[in-house]
């Protein structure tokens, strides 16, 4: 009888025991929690050869770090949690029938039928259900991505050509193309002040908006050989007047300079256009460097909108 009740006394503390073994809470956001489990999931995950595992904020990380840091990882998933939160505020929850779409581009894509992808999963141990939820978080990932990131990112030409300059070997070689329009005001005597007067009037109508480059140059330019919008031409750097290339060359398209000297007289310039030339090479690589820019500003847009997320939400870390 007293071994009996030894044995069912054992059985009762084992049980207790077991019952108060729960999941240790590492974090919280927003009222949402991540567990020590989630950490050893993601880490047992990560490591896995074919885990299902988003790269929206992946591309981002150390993997050494995500494979062996706790810390790190739990950094990651806090990351995660303020996407999902903030795809929910935004609606734009991926419904079946987009879940659906994708796996039949994925299956297009892959020139497979989808009980060929059903078993091929089935294979690497993923349940197509899975995989279906793994698909509908990565849409709902890019929605917003592409809602609050990269359809902010503007890659301009003179981005492309800036960065081709100051990176490639060859660009001491390379010259600038500039399409100037310009005003003229001719000096009628040999202070010139009368002109210059009216070039700072002028000048200071076209800061306000309230006269447009046209306009003026068609209502005042006294160039002898006026055209249109007073549009001078093509020239690269070298071959026009060294005072009219030093009043444009810091411009960007579009923009307007100060009132430049020059022999002619005084002029107030328009850069309608810059681009570098006489490169065969800067061709083949735009492409590459456009890629390399959208890249380097995708990561800042997403690092400074992930800051901001952080900065508005409640994060407590056990």
């Amino acid at each position: 009888m007293i071994k009996k009740f030894f044995f069912m006394l054992t059985l009762l503390v084992s049980s207790i025991s077991q019952a108060t073994v729960v999941d240790q809470i590492v974090a919280i956001i927003n009222g949402e929690i991540i567990t020590q489990s989630e950490v050893f999931e993601f880490k047992k995950k990560f490591k896995e050869k074919n885990a299902l595992l988003d790269d929206a904020l992946l591309q981002f990380r150390d993997p050494k770090k995500l494979a062996t840091d706790s810390k790190y990882i739990v950094q990651h998933l806090i990351d995660e949690k303020l996407l999902d939160s903030q795809v929910k505020a935004d609606g734009l929850e991926a419904t079946i029938e987009k879940v659906e779409q994708e796996v039949r581009n994925i299956t297009n894509r892959n020139n497979i039928s989808r009980n060929d992808l059903i078993q091929s999963l089935k294979s690497q141990g993923i349940k197509f259900s899975d995989y279906q939820a793994f698909i509908g978080k990565s849409l709902e990932r890019k929605a917003l991505i592409e809602k609050n990131i990269t359809s902010n990112i503007k890659i301009t030409e003179e981005d492309v050509i800036a960065y081709y300059t100051q990176n490639s070997k060859e660009s001491a070689t390379q010259v600038y193309e500039y399409k100037i329009s310009h005003i003229l005001f001719l000096p009628k005597n040999k202070d010139g002040k009368a002109a210059y007067s009216k070039a700072q009037n002028i000048l200071g109508k076209l800061t306000s908006n309230t006269i447009t480059f046209e306009q003026a140059a068609r209502q005042f330019s006294e160039d002898p050989n006026f055209t249109e919008g007073g549009l001078l031409g093509s020239f690269k750097a070298g071959e026009m007047n060294a005072q009219l290339e030093a009043g444009i060359k810091n411009l960007k398209a579009g923009e307007t300079s100060q009132i430049v000297k020059s022999s002619y007289g005084y002029h107030i310039l328009k850069l309608n256009k810059k681009k570098l030339v006489k490169d065969p090479e800067l061709d083949k690589k735009k492409g590459e460097i456009r890629q390399k820019l959208f890249a380097m500003s995708f990561k800042r847009y997403f690092q400074n909108w992930l800051d901001r997320k952080r900065s508005s939400a409640f994060i407590k870390i056990n």
